[in-house]
């Protein structure tokens, strides 16, 4: 659709500058529009599907650090469909009693929401990231570096599991889809 105006928009530009003597012809006018691409469908995980997934973060990795990071970071996603990147940067202190506190990087909004006692379980399992301070701020990161390689580097470790559980098709964003369906 964006295509359409923008195509729109150059001839319009075109008749303009011919008016005004600018140039000899509208080379927007002959242009064809383009197709419109039909959108791929986004199919929301199944309750098996999701089941696989979990179980993939038990048989990940080389060790038991990256398999309850991984597990913690699934369930974040699979239960406040929250993107990679606010999981990968998730403060301690966004965690409070029985509630969770969520600030999306993408666009600023801010939610508290209850936090479920599966995922409550899964961050107190998290092990302290590789290089943290004792107290560091984060669940998932040292702090230290930069945040877009580190986010990648999650979405890297997320991709991994996704190939490991099965599930075709599987993507960190279908949790969004999920989330918005069962709540429909």
């Amino acid at each position: 659709m964006f295509w359409s105006k923008e195509l729109q928009f150059l001839r319009t530009f075109f008749e303009y500058c011919g008016k005004r003597r600018w140039c000899q012809e509208n080379l927007a006018h002959d242009m064809d529009m383009p197709p419109e691409p039909k959108p791929r469908p986004r199919e929301p995980y199944t309750a098996e599907e999701i089941a696989k997934i979990i179980a993939a973060t038990d048989a990940f990795g080389k060790n038991q650090y990256e398999r309850l990071r991984t597990r913690a970071m699934i369930l974040l996603m699979r239960y406040y469909g929250i993107r990679v990147s606010d999981v990968a940067t998730l403060r301690r202190d966004r965690i409070r009693g029985n509630q969770i506190f969520l600030h999306a990087l993408k666009n600023d909004a801010a939610i508290w929401l209850p936090l479920y006692a599966e995922v409550d379980f899964a961050l107190c399992a998290v092990p302290k990231p590789y290089g943290a301070e004792e107290n560091g701020p984060y669940v998932f990161w040292s702090g230290r570096g930069d945040v877009e390689e580190h986010t990648k580097t999650r979405g890297r470790t997320l991709q991994a599991v996704f190939l490991k559980s099965g599930v075709s098709g599987a993507t960190s964003h279908r949790f969004r889809h999920t989330l918005a369906t069962e709540c429909w």
